[in-house]
């Protein structure tokens, strides 16, 4: 599953991201919808770590698998030397990174009781507690979040953690799996369930495409690293937010805006519209001839993406990010791409396209300047 803007971001989507936040700001439990894959549906009871208690946390095994996660930063797992568990495979970009269980060694007794649990999921939110405050195996299991969030990785950690920490808790959330009756001949409820669920406990609920989305929106994807000018051009190198995969914008004339300013899009030897390195090298030089007659343009390269990874498939919003960032507020896409004109279009940018068609003479390469400033 890859992430993708879904529909636009409403102002339901958003208000329900809102109140969702809000919820866990107040402490309370609240209900996340798993809806990456329409046929597979999940649900998590939800509260940040931090706020566990005995109630919330015996609420959560009553209506849950009962087994309880937090998820953590990855400094933070370092940190309490919490390597992963065996058997977890972390190049899959969607499965829990989890880490070996563990207990609180003080104020607990088995370490199962709801109270135990609580204690346990209270000091790992607890950002003076050490590698010696846990044994382990235990009865909760820390889950690794990615560094670079959604950028970076596409799970259920990452939106419970984002919600929390925005909510303005420290980023570790106690979460488990919604069950339901199985009467469907499934102990997993679907939609439906999930939001019927969640009114009848009176209960928040929010989905993880909603979380995402908001973020992808309006959250800073990457910080530009350095910039310098040649000729009339700007050259801006940019970094992924947790990450090292790196873009570089290419800026032609005054920009900041303009209207309908040409946009191409370069990576790494191929793109969506080219079958062969040499096709998108060919698309390159329509795009940089162009830009030259227009003397207005953005050519954005990317870097060290690989498309089996939550970077590559969130490409279109760290374009967009990008966009947002060197002033663009009107652009003309030189090649049709759904997913970074919803990317665009979601930063408040509108979108034309401007299709090319053959060469207009040669405006040179950029590739030799990658590295300036890097």
């Amino acid at each position: 599953m890859k992430p993708h803007f879904d529909s636009p971001m409403t102002p339901h989507r958003r208000l329900r991201v809102r109140r969702a936040v809000e919820a866990l700001a107040a402490g309370d439990s609240i209900v996340v919808i798993d809806d990456r894959d329409a046929a597979r549906t999940h649900g998590y009871l939800v509260v940040a770590a931090e706020r566990a208690s005995a109630e919330n946390v015996a609420f959560m095994v009553r209506h849950t698998s009962g087994f309880l996660c937090v998820a953590l930063p990855g400094g933070e797992c370092d940190r309490l030397d919490l390597p992963p568990m065996q058997g977890v495979d972390d190049s899959v970009p969607t499965e829990l990174s989890a880490c070996v269980t563990v207990d609180a060694i003080d104020g607990v007794t088995t370490g199962i009781s709801a109270n135990d649990r609580a204690r346990t999921a209270r000091l790992l939110a607890d950002g003076d507690s050490t590698p010696t405050d846990f044994t382990r195996p235990g009865h909760v299991v820390p889950v690794r979040c990615a560094s670079g969030g959604f950028v970076e990785r596409d799970s259920v950690t990452e939106a419970v953690a984002h919600l929390v920490g925005t909510a303005g808790h420290r980023r570790a959330a106690l979460f488990a799996t919604l069950v339901g009756d199985g009467v469907r001949g499934s102990d997993l409820p679907h939609r439906a369930e999930l939001e019927a669920f969640a009114t009848a406990h009176s209960l928040r609920s929010v989905s993880i495409s909603d979380v995402r989305d908001l973020y992808f929106s309006t959250g800073t994807l990457v910080e530009r690293t350095t910039s310098a000018h040649l000729a009339s051009n700007l050259i801006a190198n940019y970094r992924q937010t947790g990450s090292s995969a790196t873009y570089l914008a290419v800026v032609t004339g005054s920009v900041a805006s303009a209207p309908g300013v040409l946009v191409h899009v370069h990576r790494d030897g191929t793109d969506s519209h080219s079958s062969s390195p040499s096709d998108a090298q060919e698309r390159l030089a329509l795009a940089e001839s162009a830009i030259a007659a227009a003397g207005c343009g953005v050519i954005i390269y990317g870097r060290a993406i690989d498309d089996t990874t939550g970077s590559a498939s969130a490409a279109p919003a760290i374009v967009a990010a990008i966009a947002q960032d060197v002033g663009l507020t009107s652009v003309r896409l030189v090649d049709r791409d759904n997913e970074i004109e919803r990317a665009l279009r979601s930063r408040g940018i509108p979108v034309e396209f401007s299709e090319l068609s053959s060469p207009n003479g040669s405006s040179g390469r950029w590739e030799e300047h990658l590295d300036i400033g890097a």
